[in-house]
């Protein structure tokens, strides 16, 4: 479809030049006549003088401005009716455009859903035996949108993802083959757009964890068993020393006292008897009371 070009002629070489004829003796005026401001001191005596030299200096860059505007607004004319009739037809062009691209999207999209839909399919046949941890729309690449990708490259690409994604698994189940965690570790991965590197990363940490909650545990039982053992001690002690308490109500301590005669070897046995059944030697009889005792026995037979 070809259209006509626009037969537009703007030629510069006419346009009117501004003619600022006193442009210089003006400014030589101006700047002479403001020299007097530039290191002026104002006293309170000057002040009603310096609010008329202001009134006025404002009122001539006004009328300044003003001109400028004036002589730019009729400048801008052209160009501004030229802007409003480019603008028009471009008004005109957009609707058109605007249904042809709608259109053209619709088409593309329902392509590219018809080329997903083949995709899905085949991943699904392909995936079947990974447990459902893997998501299509998780590996979707928008580059497969290109109308110039071929549907068998895409499928290609397809399963070398899930092969990757198979190996990647079965290295962390390895990784994580003898903790308690596995699960929440290939977990993180496939939440985390299947990368490996953060999750062994996520795996050292609670590994880390685990071993801080475990020598803590250990920690724990250990203090436990100190504890149980010393109130075990105690009890035993205070069983032992009820124990003692009873015997002694039950067999109390006696005083006694006789003499032996006997043979010395006897008499060495007949100590150490004593000693062992914890029976205490709290007197002795002397030698001229033994000898005396026997003196009256042989008076008596």
């Amino acid at each position: 479809m070809e259209f006509l070009e626009l037969a537009v002629k703007a030629d510069i070489s006419t346009i009117p030049e501004i003619e600022f004829s006193n442009f210089e003796e003006l400014k030589e005026e101006i700047t002479e006549r403001l020299q007097h401001y530039n290191n002026l001191v104002i006293q309170k005596d000057d002040i009603k003088q310096a609010k008329s030299d202001k009134a006025k200096l404002n009122k001539l860059a006004e009328a300044i401005d003003g001109r400028r505007k004036e002589i730019k607004k009729q400048y801008s004319q052209p160009l501004t009716e030229f802007e409003k009739k480019c603008k028009e037809l471009v008004e005109l062009i957009k609707g058109p455009v605007s249904a042809i691209d709608s259109q053209i999207k619709a088409f593309e999209e329902e392509e590219t859903n018809k080329k997903y839909s083949e995709l899905e399919s085949h991943f699904t046949e392909y995936a079947k035996e990974t447990e459902n941890l893997i998501d299509f729309n998780k590996i979707l690449n928008p580059k497969w949108k290109n109308s110039s990708m071929k549907i068998s490259t895409l499928k290609a690409e397809i399963e070398e993802t899930i092969d990757r994604i198979k190996n990647e698994i079965n290295i962390l189940k390895n990784e994580c083959e003898d903790s308690t965690f596995s699960a929440a570790v290939i977990n993180e991965y496939c939440n985390k757009g299947y990368s490996l590197s953060k999750a062994l990363v996520y795996s050292a940490e609670l590994k880390r964890q685990s071993e801080i909650q475990a020598k803590a545990l250990k920690q724990e039982k250990e203090n436990t068993i100190k504890i149980e053992e010393k109130q075990e001690e105690h009890l035993n002690y205070a069983k032992e020393s009820n124990q003692e308490i009873v015997k002694e109500a039950a067999d109390p301590i006696v005083g006694g006292c006789f003499a032996v005669e006997c043979r010395k070897s006897q008499l060495i046995l007949l100590r150490k008897f004593m000693e062992q059944n914890e029976i205490k030697v709290i007197g002795t009889l002397s030698l001229n009371a033994y000898k005396e005792y026997k003196k009256n026995q042989e008076v008596k037979g």
